[in-house]
């Protein structure tokens, strides 16, 4: 008779939401701005040419979506993780503002004004929205 040893695995990928023993989503967090980040760098790298209405589309089917995926049940309760996962929207609207104006906004300049500039919601704001 052979004898097989289970592992326990600390985490488990159900349905694409990664569920950890504790259920704090880190894992979860973690894979999702790395993916959304990987796929952010290849719009940014391979659609420099591409018009602005282009690049938004690009962003929002491509990586606002795996920022989105799921968050009913993963819904962020922890603010250092509502930050870096809005962080990468900020970061492509400051893009698009390089796109439109020729230079990148200054350091420090605020979210909501981004946001209200090209007509979108945060990323927090669209979470609370579907609760």
């Amino acid at each position: 008779m052979i004898q097989h040893v289970l592992e326990r695995s600390e985490t488990v990928k159900d349905l694409g939401i990664y569920f950890d023993q504790h259920l704090t989503f880190n894992e979860h967090i973690n894979q999702i701005i790395s993916s959304a980040y990987r796929t952010y760098g290849f719009i940014i790298r391979n659609c420099k040419s591409f018009d602005v209405l282009t690049l938004q589309t690009l962003y929002f089917s491509l990586v606002r979506y795996k920022l989105e995926y799921g968050s009913l049940i993963w819904s962020l309760i922890y603010k250092q993780y509502i930050d870096v996962v809005d962080k990468l929207q900020k970061k492509f609207l400051k893009f698009l503002c390089f796109k439109i104006d020729g230079i990148y906004p200054t350091r420090g300049t605020e979210y909501n004004i981004l946001l209200h500039k090209f007509g979108i919601q945060s990323l927090e704001q669209r979470r609370n929205k579907e609760t």
